[in-house]
């Protein structure tokens, strides 16, 4: 029988994690760009379509309203993550990944990389 509890997808995901919660962003790196927000008629359609973020570069899924899918698609790591206001996104370097919105919806992303 399949356990559909967080914890294990999020074990199924591949992903490192601590106390049934996503990766954390390190402590090493710093904000420089929030985005948004967003909301279903403003979304970039980018981020609807498979895209990551730069080498050294991380991202903070903040939803404000709503619920937005978080799907990882790179090879060996697949994953969905049903994010909300109580459940943050935490998007890692390079990650494959892609939005998907579940009804009406508004969220920021904020993104970080190491102080210059």
């Amino acid at each position: 029988m399949y356990n559909d509890s967080v914890g294990h997808r999020r074990r199924r995901c591949g992903l490192e994690v601590e106390n049934d919660m996503m990766m954390n962003i390190p402590p090493t790196v710093e904000p420089y760009r929030t985005i948004g927000p967003f909301h279903q008629d403003s979304l970039p359609m980018g981020l609807l379509k498979n895209h990551n973020t730069k080498p050294g570069v991380w991202g903070l899924l903040e939803v404000i309203e709503g619920d937005v899918k978080y799907v990882i698609t790179e090879v060996g790591n697949e994953c969905e993550y049903l994010l909300s206001k109580t459940i943050p996104g935490v998007i890692m370097p390079e990650q494959k990944h892609h939005l998907e919105l579940v009804g009406d919806v508004v969220f920021t992303i904020t993104f970080f990389r190491a102080p210059k």
